[in-house]
């Protein structure tokens, strides 16, 4: 599938002067921050990193780390490096799509890999392989951590909105049309470039991949925090 986020366009909307379409996106931060410093991280991996906003704050908050950003957008690696210029040879950045092989490019092993809302543009196959090279990738002990969106049963649809309209009412957002139905929203998703999965196929793929143990730390109607570890057998 190809990668939305290749569009300059869209990379300009999404850059620290745009305005952000999640109205959780702050608390998901502070809950990658929080989660990061209990891993106590001196090797991270963003992989999907964006215009590197999540980046900044982890090296802010992480004095003895050091980030590997990576990105298949040429345009938000750019972004990334910009923001994260003052933080010199703590952040390198490495142009790759999470489908493709990026483990010699980005030198190995981490003491954590994130993926923040990136892993849902990836059909499952794309997701198992990407569990597995992250194992490889991890040391001992390391720990994967995705943010994202996750599938939901349609018959949920209206127990959804009513959850996001919760939250994006105490943002200052505008809510989702009352009129909404499931069926439009899902193809205005799959147009987006988004193919979520359940939370339940996550912990499946993640533990086929070789973590142990796997959970959902955290989750918001259709985000999730999940968290892998990979323990010595």
């Amino acid at each position: 599938m190809p990668n939305p986020w290749t569009d300059p366009e869209k990379t300009r909307v999404w850059t620290p002067d745009g305005k952000p379409g999640n109205a959780l996106r702050p608390l998901q931060i502070g809950l990658i921050l929080t989660t990061a410093a209990v891993c106590k991280p001196q090797r991270i991996l963003d992989v999907g990193c964006g215009h590197g906003e999540i980046d900044a704050r982890l090296l802010e908050h992480l004095p003895d780390a050091e980030i590997v950003c990576l990105d298949e957008s040429a345009v938000m690696l750019e972004r990334a490096a910009e923001r994260l210029a003052p933080f010199g040879s703590r952040a390198r950045f490495v142009q790759a799509g999470i489908e493709s092989d990026w483990r010699d490019a980005v030198a190995p092993p981490f003491d954590l890999i994130l993926a923040s809302q990136a892993v849902h543009h990836v059909v499952a196959k794309g997701k198992r392989a990407f569990y597995a090279r992250a194992f490889d990738a991890l040391k001992v002990g390391g720990l994967l951590l995705l943010n994202d969106k996750v599938a939901f049963a349609p018959a949920f649809f209206p127990y959804m909105v009513g959850l996001w309209n919760g939250i994006r009412s105490a943002a200052g957002y505008e809510p989702v049309a009352a009129t909404l139905e499931y069926a439009p929203w899902k193809e205005a998703e799959i147009l987006g470039g988004d193919v979520p999965d359940t939370v339940d196929k996550h912990l499946t793929w993640l533990g086929d991949a070789g973590f142990e143990p796997v959970d959902c730390l955290w989750r918001h109607g259709n985000q999730a925090l999940i968290a892998a570890l990979k323990n010595a057998s």
